[in-house]
């Protein structure tokens, strides 16, 4: 079976600059948002929660050069961590978290 539409126009050029300056909101509150809330950091990559930060900056790297995904959530997603990890607060929350999960009565068993 052959679809068979109309092909959509869609204006190119007015539309280009209101999307990349929503996209880029979304990255920047996202970014704040796992600063705030590191524990969230799991939800994007598995097993981040035993991750060091220089393992996450790594592991965050490596899937950030892999070819872009298909799925965009996924790509914004990796977008907010790479965001956040450059800042120094998050740096800061993400070993405060390590050490507290070290310490909790789940690590020990």
């Amino acid at each position: 079976m052959a679809f068979d539409a109309a092909p959509l126009h869609c204006p190119s050029a007015p539309f280009a600059p209101d999307a990349k300056a929503a996209v880029e909101a979304v990255i920047v509150a996202g970014a704040k948002l796992l600063i705030e809330e590191p524990w969230r950091v799991s939800r994007i990559i598995r097993g981040a929660d035993a991750m060091t930060f220089p393992e996450l900056a790594a592991e965050t790297k490596r899937r950030r050069a892999l070819s872009s995904p298909a799925d965009f959530n996924r790509a914004l997603a990796l977008g907010q961590l790479a965001r956040a990890l450059e800042a120094p607060a998050f740096v800061v929350a993400w070993r405060k978290r390590a050490r507290a999960c070290a310490r909790s009565p789940a690590a020990a068993s």
